[in-house]
Protein backbone atom coordinates (compact mmCIF):
# COMPACT_ATOMS: atom_id res chain seq x y z
CA UNK A 1 0.00 0.00 0.00
CA UNK A 2 2.78 2.45 0.93
CA UNK A 3 4.64 1.82 -2.33
CA UNK A 4 1.46 2.36 -4.35
CA UNK A 5 0.75 5.67 -2.61
CA UNK A 6 4.32 6.88 -3.16
CA UNK A 7 4.13 6.00 -6.85
CA UNK A 8 1.03 8.22 -6.99
CA UNK A 9 3.14 11.05 -5.50
CA UNK A 10 1.52 10.79 -2.05
CA UNK A 11 3.62 11.20 1.08
CA UNK A 12 3.00 11.07 4.82
CA UNK A 13 2.90 14.79 5.59
CA UNK A 14 1.67 16.73 8.57
CA UNK A 15 -1.93 17.79 7.98
CA UNK A 16 -2.11 21.16 6.24
CA UNK A 17 -4.14 23.96 7.77
CA UNK A 18 -5.54 25.64 4.69
CA UNK A 19 -9.04 26.57 3.73
CA UNK A 20 -10.94 25.97 0.53
CA UNK A 21 -9.43 27.36 -2.66
CA UNK A 22 -12.41 27.96 -4.91
CA UNK A 23 -12.64 28.85 -8.58
CA UNK A 24 -13.37 32.45 -7.61
CA UNK A 25 -10.17 32.53 -5.55
CA UNK A 26 -8.20 31.28 -8.55
CA UNK A 27 -9.64 34.06 -10.72
CA UNK A 28 -8.70 36.70 -8.13
CA UNK A 29 -5.18 35.33 -7.81
CA UNK A 30 -4.73 35.37 -11.58
CA UNK A 31 -6.10 38.92 -11.77
CA UNK A 32 -3.66 40.29 -9.20
CA UNK A 33 -0.78 38.51 -10.97
CA UNK A 34 -1.74 40.22 -14.23
CA UNK A 35 -2.15 43.59 -12.49
CA UNK A 36 1.32 43.31 -10.99
CA UNK A 37 2.77 42.37 -14.38
CA UNK A 38 1.06 45.20 -16.25
CA UNK A 39 0.87 48.02 -13.69
CA UNK A 40 3.97 47.63 -11.54
CA UNK A 41 7.69 47.44 -12.05
CA UNK A 42 9.68 44.27 -11.28
CA UNK A 43 11.02 46.08 -8.20
CA UNK A 44 7.59 46.09 -6.54
CA UNK A 45 8.46 43.34 -4.05
CA UNK A 46 11.92 44.62 -3.18
CA UNK A 47 11.73 48.43 -3.38
CA UNK A 48 8.06 49.45 -3.29
CA UNK A 49 6.57 47.32 -0.52
CA UNK A 50 7.96 48.69 2.73
CA UNK A 51 7.08 45.82 5.04
CA UNK A 52 5.03 42.66 5.55
CA UNK A 53 2.96 42.70 8.75
CA UNK A 54 1.26 39.74 10.38
CA UNK A 55 0.18 38.39 13.73
CA UNK A 56 1.49 35.09 15.03
CA UNK A 57 0.72 32.93 18.05
CA UNK A 58 2.93 30.40 19.80
CA UNK A 59 1.30 27.89 22.12
CA UNK A 60 2.44 28.14 25.72
CA UNK A 61 3.41 24.71 27.06
CA UNK A 62 4.77 24.11 30.56
CA UNK A 63 6.83 21.18 29.24
CA UNK A 64 8.31 22.24 25.87
CA UNK A 65 10.40 19.10 25.33
CA UNK A 66 7.38 16.84 25.72
CA UNK A 67 5.47 18.98 23.22
CA UNK A 68 8.42 18.87 20.78
CA UNK A 69 8.47 15.07 20.94
CA UNK A 70 4.72 14.75 20.42
CA UNK A 71 3.73 13.43 17.01
CA UNK A 72 1.47 15.79 15.12
CA UNK A 73 -1.46 14.66 13.05
CA UNK A 74 -0.25 13.31 9.73
CA UNK A 75 -1.99 11.95 6.67
CA UNK A 76 -1.22 10.68 3.19
CA UNK A 77 -1.38 13.67 0.87
CA UNK A 78 0.29 15.27 -2.11
CA UNK A 79 2.72 18.14 -1.64
CA UNK A 80 0.37 20.72 -3.17
CA UNK A 81 -2.65 19.58 -1.16
CA UNK A 82 -4.62 22.54 0.08
CA UNK A 83 -3.87 24.60 -3.02
CA UNK A 84 -6.04 22.64 -5.42
CA UNK A 85 -9.56 23.89 -6.24
CA UNK A 86 -12.19 22.82 -3.68
CA UNK A 87 -9.53 21.10 -1.60
CA UNK A 88 -10.27 21.18 2.12
CA UNK A 89 -7.79 20.46 4.86
CA UNK A 90 -7.61 20.40 8.62
CA UNK A 91 -8.11 23.88 10.06
CA UNK A 92 -7.04 25.30 13.37
CA UNK A 93 -7.24 28.55 15.31
CA UNK A 94 -4.04 28.92 17.27
CA UNK A 95 -4.64 30.15 20.78
CA UNK A 96 -8.05 28.60 21.42
CA UNK A 97 -8.30 26.21 24.35
CA UNK A 98 -5.07 27.39 25.99
CA UNK A 99 -2.70 30.26 26.59
CA UNK A 100 -0.61 31.55 23.72
CA UNK A 101 2.19 34.05 23.19
CA UNK A 102 0.73 36.49 20.65
CA UNK A 103 2.81 38.91 18.62
CA UNK A 104 2.70 41.32 15.73
CA UNK A 105 5.79 41.02 13.56
CA UNK A 106 6.97 43.02 10.53
CA UNK A 107 9.72 42.14 8.07
CA UNK A 108 11.26 44.21 5.30
CA UNK A 109 13.48 43.43 2.32
CA UNK A 110 17.20 43.79 3.17
CA UNK A 111 16.28 44.77 6.75
CA UNK A 112 14.99 41.52 8.24
CA UNK A 113 12.64 41.64 11.21
CA UNK A 114 12.06 45.34 11.90
CA UNK A 115 9.31 45.05 14.51
CA UNK A 116 8.11 42.57 17.11
CA UNK A 117 5.50 43.45 19.76
CA UNK A 118 3.65 41.12 22.09
CA UNK A 119 -0.04 41.72 22.78
CA UNK A 120 -2.81 40.12 24.82
CA UNK A 121 -5.97 40.82 22.84
CA UNK A 122 -6.42 42.34 19.40
CA UNK A 123 -9.72 44.01 18.58
CA UNK A 124 -10.67 46.82 16.21
CA UNK A 125 -9.76 49.61 18.63
CA UNK A 126 -6.44 48.01 19.52
CA UNK A 127 -5.35 47.54 15.91
CA UNK A 128 -6.39 51.06 14.91
CA UNK A 129 -4.30 52.36 17.82
CA UNK A 130 -1.47 50.01 16.79
CA UNK A 131 -1.41 51.57 13.32
CA UNK A 132 -1.27 55.12 14.68
CA UNK A 133 1.46 54.23 17.19
CA UNK A 134 3.75 52.17 15.02
CA UNK A 135 3.26 52.55 11.26
CA UNK A 136 5.32 55.72 10.85
CA UNK A 137 8.19 54.02 12.70
CA UNK A 138 7.83 50.94 10.49
CA UNK A 139 8.01 52.99 7.30
CA UNK A 140 11.16 54.71 8.55
CA UNK A 141 12.72 51.40 9.63
CA UNK A 142 12.11 49.90 6.18
CA UNK A 143 14.34 52.55 4.58
CA UNK A 144 11.95 52.96 1.63
CA UNK A 145 10.92 56.54 2.25
CA UNK A 146 9.61 56.99 -1.31
CA UNK A 147 6.85 54.41 -0.76
CA UNK A 148 3.98 53.88 1.69
CA UNK A 149 2.94 50.40 0.54
CA UNK A 150 2.68 47.50 2.98
CA UNK A 151 1.26 43.98 2.98
CA UNK A 152 -0.89 42.17 5.53
CA UNK A 153 -3.39 39.32 5.42
CA UNK A 154 -7.18 39.50 5.14
CA UNK A 155 -8.01 39.30 8.84
CA UNK A 156 -11.32 41.20 9.34
CA UNK A 157 -9.97 43.04 12.39
CA UNK A 158 -6.93 44.26 10.47
CA UNK A 159 -9.12 45.47 7.60
CA UNK A 160 -12.08 46.95 9.49
CA UNK A 161 -13.32 50.52 9.00
CA UNK A 162 -11.41 51.84 12.03
CA UNK A 163 -8.19 50.26 10.78
CA UNK A 164 -8.70 51.76 7.31
CA UNK A 165 -9.27 55.21 8.83
CA UNK A 166 -6.04 54.84 10.82
CA UNK A 167 -4.16 53.77 7.66
CA UNK A 168 -5.44 56.84 5.86
CA UNK A 169 -4.40 59.06 8.78
CA UNK A 170 -0.77 57.86 8.61
CA UNK A 171 -0.69 57.74 4.81
CA UNK A 172 -0.33 53.95 4.58
CA UNK A 173 -1.45 52.12 1.44
CA UNK A 174 -2.36 48.45 1.68
CA UNK A 175 -1.26 46.13 -1.13
CA UNK A 176 -4.05 43.59 -0.79
CA UNK A 177 -3.79 39.90 -1.63
CA UNK A 178 -6.83 37.73 -2.42
CA UNK A 179 -8.34 35.61 0.38
CA UNK A 180 -6.62 32.31 1.25
CA UNK A 181 -3.28 33.45 -0.18
CA UNK A 182 -1.06 32.78 2.82
CA UNK A 183 1.25 30.84 0.48
CA UNK A 184 2.03 34.20 -1.17
CA UNK A 185 3.06 35.97 2.05
CA UNK A 186 6.80 35.81 2.69
CA UNK A 187 6.40 36.39 6.42
CA UNK A 188 4.67 33.02 6.83
CA UNK A 189 7.99 31.35 5.96
CA UNK A 190 9.67 33.24 8.80
CA UNK A 191 7.03 32.05 11.29
CA UNK A 192 7.49 28.48 10.12
CA UNK A 193 11.24 28.67 10.70
CA UNK A 194 10.78 30.24 14.14
CA UNK A 195 8.45 27.42 15.20
CA UNK A 196 11.02 24.87 14.04
CA UNK A 197 13.73 26.71 15.97
CA UNK A 198 11.65 26.70 19.16
CA UNK A 199 11.12 22.95 18.87
CA UNK A 200 14.85 22.37 18.32
CA UNK A 201 15.69 24.54 21.33
CA UNK A 202 13.36 22.54 23.53
CA UNK A 203 14.97 19.27 22.41
CA UNK A 204 18.59 20.46 22.59
CA UNK A 205 18.20 22.11 25.99
CA UNK A 206 15.86 19.42 27.33
CA UNK A 207 13.43 22.08 28.59
CA UNK A 208 11.12 20.16 30.93
CA UNK A 209 9.57 23.31 32.40
CA UNK A 210 9.10 26.95 31.46
CA UNK A 211 6.94 29.75 32.77
CA UNK A 212 4.75 31.89 30.52
CA UNK A 213 7.27 34.73 30.83
CA UNK A 214 10.12 32.44 29.78
CA UNK A 215 8.05 31.19 26.85
CA UNK A 216 7.39 34.78 25.75
CA UNK A 217 11.08 35.64 25.99
CA UNK A 218 12.12 32.61 23.92
CA UNK A 219 9.63 33.52 21.20
CA UNK A 220 10.72 37.18 21.10
CA UNK A 221 14.42 36.29 20.90
CA UNK A 222 13.80 33.87 18.06
CA UNK A 223 11.99 36.53 16.07
CA UNK A 224 15.29 38.43 15.68
CA UNK A 225 16.52 36.92 12.45
CA UNK A 226 19.03 38.35 10.04
CA UNK A 227 17.03 37.92 6.87
CA UNK A 228 18.13 38.25 3.26
CA UNK A 229 14.79 38.13 1.49
CA UNK A 230 14.72 37.69 -2.29
CA UNK A 231 11.34 37.80 -3.97
CA UNK A 232 10.94 36.61 -7.51
CA UNK A 233 9.87 39.31 -9.95
CA UNK A 234 7.62 36.80 -11.71
CA UNK A 235 4.13 37.64 -10.37
CA UNK A 236 2.58 34.52 -11.86
CA UNK A 237 4.60 32.23 -9.62
CA UNK A 238 5.57 34.87 -7.05
CA UNK A 239 8.16 32.55 -5.58
CA UNK A 240 9.77 33.59 -2.33
CA UNK A 241 13.31 32.58 -1.42
CA UNK A 242 14.38 33.05 2.17
CA UNK A 243 18.03 32.89 3.19
CA UNK A 244 18.09 33.15 6.94
CA UNK A 245 20.87 33.10 9.46
CA UNK A 246 19.62 33.30 13.04
CA UNK A 247 21.32 35.39 15.67
CA UNK A 248 19.34 33.82 18.49
CA UNK A 249 21.32 31.55 20.74
CA UNK A 250 20.33 27.89 20.73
Amino acid sequence: MNRTLKRMNYHFYEARRKGVLTKRDQIKRLKIARDVLNKHSPQLWTDKICFYLDGVSFWYKTNPVAEAKTLHGKKWQQRNKGLNPLCTAKSSHTGSGGKAVKMFVAISYRKGVIFCEQYEKCDRDYFASFIRRNFRKLFRASGKMHSRLFVQDNCPIQNCAKAQQAMKAVGAKLFAFPPRSCDRLAIENVFNLVRRELRLQALCRNLVYQSYEQSSKRARRNEHFSVLLTISSNPCTNTYILLLSTKASV
